[in-house]
């Protein structure tokens, strides 16, 4: 599912009459190639839905993996590989062993090499597993850059990947400095940062863990033609003389807030954020007020924050452009959804920011005062909900007691600062003016991506289908930030130009 939405906004032609479709698997060859034929999901849940006409997909006699080697070695049409990262590793590797020559020539320049290996397993707002299959994935990725050597990598996951774990024999093991080690192991210089796409335009708070790192051979050019300084300059030398030994040194993680006034900040290498402070912050209302007026059926006009996006992040050649954004379809709630939401959003606006109905129900007494006589969804004697303009202290109670959900974080969003982290689940976040959960383009918009870039395939899904469909709400909350990675990826480019034009 993400691989469609993949193709059919980045690759050439895929938006044509007959843009690739779950539905039809051959109409992918041109964009992507299996690396295996599907068999079960992530934890081993058997996907009985997917690609279910996967041997039409295949050429009669090629086995799908013949097929990727065929990408790898570059005598395919697409580009494009999925599949399981281990499963690449060992084809590249049986690729560098039976072909070297041509290896050299598909991989030998490499510039960068970036990615970010599934992180449910680290993520807070997730189950912590120390022994989930995933969290090993980062030891595939560190295998691809030993393989390829690309100049810089660049790696992302979730605020998690900093706390331990502790096994059953109480055993501490601490994921970031695994991965620096690792790193360190295959040759690179990992610089390890926490940073928060707020500071750099987007409008979501949203704390993420990044390593650079540089291959040894690379930093030692930066630090003979003196491109490297200040903090850059610290940041390789704790590199050098660190990750060798199991450890949880945190001051070895770089922060905007601890270390960029000190001149401590890896520039030129990091980007400087440009978002820093409280009044600079994209909010919500600026990133998403004007798709109301598709709502409310009135003429859209593209704010100026989506018009700065689809500058910066500017639309391939061939994609038609389109005056009403795609992915905003209204998502349908029954009564009782929408008397909560309803709820959650009239406390708001008295400045009781609960994070789901358990803390109003921690806090019902507060909360009765402020909701009464206010307009309120309010249950009958039958079951349904009806508009009460005042509700009464009676109604108000029971309505509390109705809505009580074990569910941990559903609240209204701030349309004045910038939202919270963006999960893959709709219905963590209520908008402010309106009650329901947010559409997949403005989840989309909070995330920075551009007006032109659509989602494919179904919107949202659930029950066991959860282990291993990818669809439209997922691929957005599971999503970098464009605008993130796009200031990454400058800073990067603008160095190595400058190694390039002294070579």
């Amino acid at each position: 599912m993400a691989a469609e939405t993949f193709a059919y906004n980045l690759m050439s032609g895929a938006r044509g009459a007959a843009p690739p479709s779950p539905e039809s698997p051959e109409s992918w060859t041109p964009y992507f190639t299996f690396i295996d034929p599907p068999g079960k999901g992530a934890g081993g849940v058997p996907d009985e839905k997917a690609f279910r006409d996967w041997h039409s997909h295949v050429r009669p006699g090629r086995k799908p993996s013949d097929q990727a080697k065929s990408v790898l070695m570059g005598k395919s049409c697409s580009d494009l590989l999925v599949g399981d990262a281990r499963r690449l590793v060992g084809m590249m590797k049986e690729f560098q062993n039976e072909h070297p020559r041509i290896f050299k020539q598909r991989f030998g320049e490499v510039d960068l090499l970036a990615g970010g290996p599934p992180c449910q397993s680290f993520s807070l707002a997730g189950k912590r597993q120390k022994d989930h299959p995933r969290n090993r994935l980062f030891e595939s990725f560190v295998s691809i850059a030993e393989l390829v050597r690309p100049k810089v990598v660049l790696f992302e996951n979730v605020l998690g990947i900093t706390r331990h774990f502790v096994d059953e024999a109480g055993d501490e093991w601490h994921p970031w400095h695994e991965v620096c080690r690792a790193f360190k192991k295959a040759g690179y210089l990992p610089i390890p940062s926490l940073v928060n796409a707020s500071d750099f335009g987007v409008p979501q708070s949203r704390p993420r863990f990044i390593i650079v790192a540089i291959a040894e051979e690379i930093a030692l050019q930066f630090e003979k033609l003196s491109l490297t300084r200040g903090g850059l300059a610290e940041a390789l030398l704790r590199a050098r003389t660190r990750y060798d030994k199991p450890s949880d040194d945190r001051s070895l993680i770089f922060r905007v807030e601890n270390d960029f006034e000190k001149g401590l900040w890896p520039s030129p290498l990091f980007p400087f954020p440009t978002t820093r402070e409280e009044g600079d912050k994209v909010t919500v209302r600026s990133a998403i007020q004007d798709l109301l007026a598709i709502e409310k059926g009135e003429l859209f006009v593209q704010g100026t924050y989506s018009t700065a996006l689809s500058g910066q992040l500017k639309c391939p050649r061939g994609i038609p452009s389109t005056r009403i954004p795609t992915n905003h379809g209204l998502r349908k709630h029954g009564p009782k959804t929408r008397a909560r939401f309803r709820l959650l959003r009239t406390l708001a606006e008295a400045d009781f920011w609960a994070k789901s109905m358990r803390e109003v129900s921690r806090r019902s007494e507060e909360a009765i005062n402020l909701l009464v006589g206010k307009a309120l969804l309010v249950p009958t004697p039958d079951g349904d909900y009806v508009e009460r303009k005042r509700a009464t202290v009676y109604e108000v109670v029971k309505l509390i007691e109705d809505l009580a959900s074990a569910k941990n974080v559903q609240k209204r969003l701030n349309p004045d600062k910038p939202a919270g982290a963006q999960l893959s689940i709709p219905d963590d976040s209520i908008h402010w003016e309106v009650d329901r959960v947010l559409t997949i383009r403005e989840m989309a918009r909070i995330q920075s991506f551009p007006d032109w870039f659509e989602f494919r395939s179904k919107e949202t899904t659930g029950g066991s289908a959860r282990a291993y469909e990818v669809p439209q709400y997922t691929q957005v909350g599971n999503a970098v930030p464009p605008l993130l990675a796009l200031t990454f990826g400058k800073s990067i480019l603008s160095i190595l130009r400058k190694l390039r034009h002294v070579d």
